[in-house]
């Protein structure tokens, strides 16, 4: 175990001395940054309920969605990742409310003045790279945040940038 947390933060540290962006991973990659959505933020929570509850005639069971804080040095304000994945991979026999057949809701969240849902969209919980990320932030700042690279959700390999309103595919 040691040996892994050691090898991690060498290779963490030697790819954040070369300019590589932050990659946000599933849970069994980088497990210690994402966090059960039940503490989250009080109002990001309310929000995120509100948000579903808008959508949704159903009430979703957020099980053990998961979220991320990101605030990168040049942000002007966090966002939050919220994965709903990890929720179908534990019930893949009963289909969870926020997942489709091989797809499950994610969400964005800009922290200013509130929360605000500014993207939405669906990723498959599994990869066939156990290596590879659903979502990679990246070091590029358009509009005061972080460009994210989807791997696994609408078209692979697809960027969105925030256009200072929502995020939009980019490339």
């Amino acid at each position: 175990m040691k040996r892994s947390v050691v090898l991690f933060l060498s290779i963490a540290a030697i790819a954040g001395a070369v300019g590589v962006g932050l990659f946000v991973a599933t849970a069994s990659i980088a497990g210690d940054q994402w966090k059960p959505i039940d503490t989250a933020p009080p109002q990001l929570f309310k929000q995120l309920q509100q948000d579903i509850r808008s959508s949704s005639s159903e009430t979703p069971q957020l099980g053990k969605t998961q979220f991320l804080r990101v605030n990168q040095p040049q942000q002007t304000a966090p966002i939050f990742l919220v994965d709903t994945s990890p929720t179908f991979r534990d019930s893949y026999k009963t289909r969870p409310a926020l997942c489709g057949n091989d797809r499950c809701s994610f969400f964005v969240y800009l922290q200013k003045n509130g929360y605000r849902q500014v993207s939405s969209g669906l990723v498959r919980p599994y990869t066939s790279d156990p290596q590879l990320a659903i979502v990679e932030v990246t070091n590029r700042i358009v509009n005061g945040l972080p460009c994210l690279r989807f791997n696994q959700s609408r078209q692979a390999g697809a960027t969105e940038c925030f256009d200072g309103d929502s995020y939009q595919r980019a490339n």
